[in-house]
């Protein structure tokens, strides 16, 4: 039965025709043929390789003659193939520049893809990395691998980008929601209607807390921003965390989205608080706003966000809060870390004089 199986499923494997890719030479400023004939291997067996039918070359001196859609259009058509491809090589004073473009029958669209080559020896890499691009529909540099980089990226040092730092201040409220952030008003044993031996405990709510964040902000490309907030909800709650953001225009009104992950701490605020209870905990947020003025060196900040922290109440809320970020100096893209701890201290000694005032 299963030998019955296999031999349908090779039949009708045959019936389906076969993809046929026309291949043209190679032309351009190579002076030996034999340095011709290698890269034309190279680039037909790279080709072979990726693409998934048969290759098939045609006459050496085509490639040449037909450098357009119209007669490569044409060369396929007689050929009864489903591609064609032709490529060149061309000297840029020391450099060697390889292009090569594919044409589809079906789509009668036509893709190029280039690259260049330090020396005649990268040709073998650039070779590999423009067949694998044309073949995956993506850019010579998104098919980079190991087995088709050159010698000079092998030997180079990675590029290592920097990012715009900003800091400042924000402040805003913090709203619990379903009943968390609670703290214990009144605990009296023997207390009418609780039971012997029992602890009566009314619960007193906030129904908001002044939030004041400590902001840090470094900005990368593609509209990413990563942000170390320091914060503190009067009377009782302290943290930090670390957030992503997204911003979707480079305008100086710009939305955004993002969400973080920090470490928050509930202080308890009377003394018969079960000291086993775990009031500290992992916090994750959501959160979302408008950067004002943001192609300025100061920026204006309205941000909403629902927060969770993850101790034993899950104490939860929404915060809304206004902050001014600025960036210290316009000349200076590096990470900001000496300005961060000046002004982590500034911002540590006006939290603990708000505390202590506030105690």
């Amino acid at each position: 039965m299963l030998k019955r199986v296999l031999t349908a499923l090779a039949l009708c494997a045959s019936l389906i025709p076969a993809k046929t890719l026309l291949y043209l030479p190679v032309t351009g400023d190579l002076e030996k043929a034999a340095d011709v004939s290698t890269v034309n291997e190279l680039f037909k067996d790279a080709l072979q390789a990726t693409y998934g039918g048969d290759v098939k070359s045609a006459p050496r001196d085509t490639g040449a003659a037909c450098t357009d859609k119209e007669c490569i259009a044409k060369l396929a058509e007689a050929a009864g193939a489903d591609a064609a491809v032709f490529s060149t090589v061309k000297r840029l004073g020391s450099k060697w520049i390889f292009s090569a473009t594919i044409y589809n029958s079906a789509t009668k669209l036509m893709t190029n893809q280039r690259a260049t080559a330090v020396n005649l020896e990268d040709l073998e890499a650039i070779t590999k990395r423009v067949s694998d691009a044309l073949m995956q529909g993506r850019t010579v540099d998104q098919v980079a691998s190991l087995d088709n980089i050159t010698g000079k990226e092998e030997e180079s040092e990675p590029t290592r980008r920097r990012s715009l730092f900003n800091t400042g201040f924000s402040l805003g409220y913090l709203i619990p929601t379903a009943h968390r952030y609670a703290y214990l008003k009144d605990t009296t044993l023997f207390k009418d209607g609780c039971g012997v031996k029992a602890n009566c405990e009314e619960r007193q709510l906030y129904s908001q807390m002044i939030r004041l964040a400590y902001l840090n902000s470094w900005e990368f490309r593609e509209n990413m921003s990563m942000g170390f907030d320091l914060t503190w909800a009067m009377p009782n709650v302290v943290g930090g965390d670390i957030n992503m953001q997204y911003l979707f225009t480079r305008t100086d009104i710009s939305p955004f989205l993002g969400a973080g992950l920090g470490i928050q701490y509930v202080v308890p605020l009377d003394d018969t608080t079960d000291s086993y209870k775990r009031n500290s905990g992992p916090a994750v947020n959501l959160q979302g706003g408008m950067v004002f003025f943001r192609t300025y060196d100061i920026h204006l900040m309205a941000r909403a966000q629902y927060q969770v922290v993850f101790n034993q109440d899950v104490d939860q809320g929404m915060i809304y809060d206004v902050g001014v970020v600025y960036r210290p100096d316009r000349n200076s893209h590096g990470s900001g870390w000496g300005t961060f701890w000046k002004f982590y201290l500034i911002g540590a000694l006006i939290l603990g004089v708000v505390g202590s005032v506030s105690n």
